[in-house]
Formats: structure tokens, sequence, C-alpha cells
């Protein structure tokens, strides 16, 4: 131990039944008042209030499901917000949802994953513990609190695998993104000795059959799509878009990102082209050296990543942190079971760790943790889009009741309209909305020449006045005076104008 050029301690598997409690409360406080501070700082997303305002404007969950079908998720985030927007249709309680959610896993983790507790706090300030399965309130949090949750349950003595099993299932009921892994660990945990670790066995394989079972059902009668194309296409698939998304687990597991005052689509490893897939596939081969000894660790990194490398090709995603999220979560599953199966054995036969394994992990420990400092810094300082000072001028400009027209894209001005709590409109012929339904006229796109008109009609027919919201680049024709962000505003600039200083530009 001597010779090691690392402090093997710091990676040596730990029962955290035996660790002092009070530091572990220590590093969770400290965890929750960050994340509180980054929440209070955190202008929601187009896609957060997407969620909040279908919850919020729904009458009844079966009404729910059936709009959920056009959102290209699965309805589980929707149906635990639909009861809290009952109670609270306030922002701020998605706000403090998504962040008791990720209290919840952060707790979970530096409590009970098997490892030292230096690695456990370094693994809950990471980016994606901390910012984007945190403070961003999106259904990605719900599913990596339940895979959590399932895998505490798993290593909990006598837990009967239902429970285990309708957890996962629940997990995927959120974000889709994870179904390799809930498959992944079926088999690591019930798969016998081709897929699981010997002190798993025997092989339960009704609990394997039961998860991607219900899976594959769920997929043919559920069949969610985006608008009318389905959201997994067999038929499209070229074998370089497969090689191209092989960069999903550098992505995930090296967030590099350089403090800069643009947000959208972080973390990403820029710049490095045609290398970004070779590294890739060189972090899957390193993180399955790693955890080799365990062959249920070993079953659910591969399964897990090669998995959502395939669903985000077939699905046409791409790879934003909201998508390679699921490859962390089977990274830090992998990790949890490797280490439970290592702790499991005596410790006269463990092996010593590898110093390369020990220099690897640090290095990704400190890329997650510089990641999650920045995602802290930017979301803090940085406004990610027009949104909230586009609606504080509108409140600035009228104390009556108003409407919003929307100019040209109909997403952006309904994130203004959700701030508001205001019917929006994308033509004056059509009917009001509060969230992207994506009913058929919804791409509608007024010309200029049509705004003024329009404005004129919906303020005439609603009896309200009308605010007419476009992108920047989409900026009405013909507005006397109206609103534009600042310029150190950096994504998804817009610009308000009022209805009654439109001018009339048609010919």
């Amino acid at each position: 131990m001597s010779s090691l050029t690392l402090d093997e301690g710091l990676f040596e598997v730990t029962d955290p039944r035996r660790g002092p409690t009070a530091a572990v409360v220590a590093i969770w406080v400290a965890w929750m008042v960050l994340a509180g501070f980054m929440m209070l700082n955190h202008e929601p997303w187009r896609d957060e209030l997407q969620a909040w305002a279908l919850a919020r404007s729904v009458g009844n969950p079966f009404e729910l499901i059936q709009y959920t079908r056009g959102e290209g998720h699965p309805p589980g985030w929707y149906l635990v917000l639909w009861p809290l927007a009952r109670v609270a249709p306030g922002v701020m309680t998605l706000q403090v949802a998504s962040l008791a959610m990720a209290g919840g896993a952060a707790w979970l983790i530096v409590r009970h994953l098997p490892v030292s507790l230096g690695v456990r706090a370094l693994v809950i300030f990471s980016y994606f513990p901390l910012f984007e399965l945190a403070i961003v309130a999106r259904n990605y949090v719900l599913a990596y609190l339940l895979v959590v949750i399932a895998l505490w349950l798993a290593h909990r003595p006598g837990t009967h695998p239902a429970f285990i099993a309708v957890t996962l299932l629940a997990a995927v009921g959120a974000s889709i993104t994870v179904a390799p892994l809930v498959v992944a660990m079926a088999l690591a945990l019930w798969g016998g000795k081709w897929f699981a670790s010997p002190r798993r066995h025997p092989a339960q394989w009704r609990w394997v059959a039961a998860v991607p079972g219900v899976l594959l059902a769920a997929a043919i009668v559920v069949q969610p799509s985006r608008g009318n194309n389905p959201a997994v296409r067999l038929d499209d698939v070229a074998p370089v878009s497969l090689w191209t998304n092989m960069a999903a687990p550098v992505r995930a597991l090296a967030p590099f990102s350089p403090l800069r005052v643009s947000f959208w689509g972080n973390p990403t490893v820029a710049g490095w082209g045609e290398w970004t897939p070779w590294l890739g596939l060189f972090v899957v081969v390193c993180v399955a050296l790693a955890v080799r000894h365990s062959l249920s660790a070993l079953t659910i990194w591969l399964v897990s990543s090669v998995g959502l490398v395939m669903l985000v090709t077939f699905a046409d995603q791409g790879l934003p942190p909201r998508n390679v999220s699921a490859v962390w979560l089977g990274a830090l599953a992998a990790v949890w079971v490797a280490a439970a199966d290592r702790l499991a054995m005596p410790a006269a036969q463990r092996r010593p760790l590898p110093v390369p394994l020990m220099a690897g992990a640090s290095l990704l420990l400190a890329a997650g943790l510089w990641a999650g400092i920045w995602a802290a810094w930017s979301d803090a300082t940085t406004p990610f889009s027009a949104g909230d000072g586009a609606a504080q001028w509108v409140r600035q400009q009228t104390s009556d009741d108003i409407v919003i027209l929307c100019a040209v894209s109909r997403p952006t001005c309904s994130s203004v309209a959700i701030r508001l709590n205001t019917p929006a409109y994308v033509s004056a012929a059509l009917n009001s909305f509060t969230f992207v339904d994506w009913a058929p006229g919804w791409r509608q796109v007024l010309r200029p020449s049509d705004i003024a008109p329009n404005a004129q009609i919906l303020a005439e027919t609603t009896g309200r006045e009308v605010f007419v919201v476009a992108p920047e680049f989409g900026y009405p024709v013909g507005c006397a005076a109206g609103w534009s962000p600042p310029r150190t505003i950096t994504s998804e600039r817009m610009r308000v104008c009022r209805g009654d200083q439109l001018v009339d530009m048609r010919p």
C-alpha cells in the first residue's frame, strides 16, 4: 500500500452505517443550502413551465394523460405535479417539489452509497445531482430519485423484489431515457450467473422478464409521440448516427464546460469534433474495466450506457444533458453495486485498487465538481431566458386583464403567458391555450402584415388588452413601442409589443 501514489482510502469501500452520522448530516445540509440558493436564483426554463402549466390547466388526471401524449414523455412527472398544482399553483411549488426530490436522492447517496464519505460528498456536489437533476425541475429528477430508491432497496436485507421492480418501472414512467438502465438493473439483480454477481444467485427470471415485459407492453399501448411523429423510429437509423451518439458517455461523465455566458446545452465536450465518439468509447471501456470484478456492476454499465446510445439514436433526440444524465445514473448504479459486492467480500480477499483506476476516478470526480460549481455560478448570475423580464414589463404596462398573441413562436410566447397566468393565442381565429398542447394549427405563424389586424380582432372579441410576443428575430413589424431584453441575456431572446401600438402594415 505504501507504494501507491494515490490515497486508496479515499476509494476503498465503506459500510455507511458505521460512518459518522454528524458528518453525513452536515454534508447533506450544506448541499441543501447551496441547492436552495440556486433554486431561488434560477429562472425556470420553458420546458419546466410547460409541464407545470399542463398540470395546472387540465381538469383531471385522465385529461392530463391525454395531453401528455404529445409531450414526448411518459405521464409520471405530470401526474405527480397535478395534485401539487391543485394545492399551490405558483411556480415556486414546482421548484420546491424538484428540490425536495433531489434532496431525498442526495440524502440516500450520502447516507447509503457504500464508498468513502469523501467520494459521496463529491458525487452529490457534481453537475447532475446539484443542477440538472435538482434545480432544473423536469421529469428527470423524479426518475433520478426512483432509481436511487431502487438501489437503496436492493441493498436492504429482506427487501422483496416486487418493491424494487415497481420502483424501477415507476422510474421509466417518469423518463423513458432510464429504460435501458432499468432493464440492466433487473438483469444485474436477478439474472443469475450470466448477468449477476455470484452472491446474488439464484436467478429470479420472473422478475427479469416482468420489467422489460411491462416496458414493452407500455410502449405498444401508449406510443408516446411528439406531434404526429413517433418518439422512436426503427426505420431511419444510420450507423453514422449511432457512432456520433457514442459521445454520450464522455459528455455525461466528463462534463467539462468553461465559465462563460452561455448556458444552453451544457455540459458539452466542445471542440473535439470527430474524436468525441472515440472518447465516449474509451470511457465505456475504462468504466467496464473498473467494475469488471462485479458481474452485476458490469452488466449495469454496459447495458445502460450502450442501450442509452441506441435509444437516443432511435428517438433522434441528440445529446443534451437531460438525455445523457441516464448515463451518469448508470455509472452511479454500477459503482453502488460494485462497491456493495466488494464490501461483501472478506477484507483479505479484496484486490488492491489499481493506481490508474484511482487516477481516473479522481479526474472524473474533479470534472463533476467543477461542472457543478460552474452551473451554480452561471445559473445564479445569468438569466437563461427573457421570459421573466418580458412578464414583468407587461405587468408594469397595465392593470387590466390581458391576453397574449404569439407573433412567431408559440412555445416562446407560451412561457410568458404561463408566467402571467393568462391565455395565449396563435391567431385570433383559434382557441386560446395556456400551454403548448400540440393541437392542429399550433405551428401556424402570423405573417407580419397579419399581426396588427389579428391583435385588433382579438381585443374586440375578448374585451382584453392584447400584448404581442415574438422571438427577437421575429419582432413584429410596425411596433411603435415595446420591450426587448438587455443584451446580457443569452438565450431565448424575445420582444413584446402592446397591441394598441401596432401599425397595420398591410399594403
